[in-house]
């Protein structure tokens, strides 16, 4: 992958997409309350854009440009900018965006722009935030090409794992307990074609140290009376310079201890820099699962400690 550079800014960093700025966000309407502003990160950034992306932030300051540079050309006259106070300047290789000292801070603007070959993704989207001042800033977007039949050909060999899995599923639900079932659901997410009911909770606040909690949220399964077993799902974002290892867990409620063994999964690393998500499996237990618990996860040196966890 060769980087994209345009003059007067500096050579590319190669960096990890979880580190970028760019970062997934829902739709959002094209103007809408202005909202803290957002770390902008390195001045120069690579990202890569396949089929499903989310719309990704990019921020925007007024008298000082941000390039938007592709690897494939672009149709100029089907960039759309959702509201105003942003000057767009489009080229068949990038855009050049500057906001205008009407966009508030933290002010958002959504951005779609068309790729002009036919193939997938068709399209990319950015949400501009502004910023009240900034750097020369430019964001290197490589795009992961698909033909709309090998598209149809995922979409097929999926549907049809899925079906595999829901026939295994049901083979073995009467065999299997509550911790091998729960494990078996996580592991194959959407395609086991059985939604586990996930409870958000908020992560904590003024978090330190090396690694983040970005969302986290509880679920549990009963397979029968008095056999239960329940996970926790994190997000986390590694902001240290060292990989980071998970080594144990325990979850309490006041002096108790947790109602089961815990095992995090998968068995991996968080490296510097990386968002990744983890599991951890509570159970089997014959406790009702009720009341608040505190989650230690520890490895490396570092803990987390989160609490006010809840299954119901």
């Amino acid at each position: 992958m060769h980087p994209l550079v345009w003059p007067g800014v500096a050579a590319v960093l190669k960096l990890p997409l979880s580190v970028l700025l760019l970062a997934a966000l829902p739709s959002r309407a094209a103007t809408v309350s202005p909202l803290p502003p957002i770390e902008c990160g390195a001045e120069l950034q690579n990202v890569e854009l396949e089929v499903g992306s989310s719309p990704l932030l990019v921020c925007v300051a007024p008298e000082v440009a941000t390039y938007l540079r592709f690897d494939t050309p672009i149709l100029v006259e089907r960039t759309v900018l959702e509201g105003g106070e942003v000057s767009v300047t489009p080229s068949p290789t990038g855009v050049m965006l500057e906001a205008t000292r009407g966009l508030a801070v933290g002010e958002r603007r959504r951005l779609t722009i068309y790729f002009a070959d036919g193939r997938e993704p068709g399209s990319a989207t950015f949400i501009l935030v502004g910023q009240s001042m900034g750097k020369l800033r430019q964001v290197n977007v490589f795009r992961r090409e698909r033909s709309p039949a090998s598209l149809r050909q995922d979409a097929d060999e999926q549907r049809q794992r899925a079906e595999r899995c829901e026939r295994q599923l049901a083979q073995g639900r009467g065999q299997a307990g509550p911790t091998e079932l729960l494990e078996r659901l996580l592991k194959l997410g959407a395609t086991s074609g059985i939604s586990l009911r996930w409870r958000e909770a908020k992560p904590p606040v003024g978090q330190q140290g090396d690694v983040r909690v970005l969302n986290l949220s509880t679920t549990h399964v009963e397979v029968e009376e008095e056999q239960r077993a329940a996970a926790v799902r994190l997000r986390l974002r590694n902001v240290g310079t060292e990989t980071w290892t998970p080594e144990g867990a325990s979850l309490a409620a006041g002096e108790d201890q947790a109602p089961g063994n815990i095992r995090v999964l998968p068995d991996v690393s968080l490296p510097a820099g990386v968002v990744r998500k983890i599991d951890l499996i509570v159970g089997p237990t014959q406790q009702k699962l009720t009341g608040t618990y505190t989650l230690k996860l520890w490895g490396g040196g570092h803990e987390l400690t989160l609490e006010n966890i809840t299954f119901q």
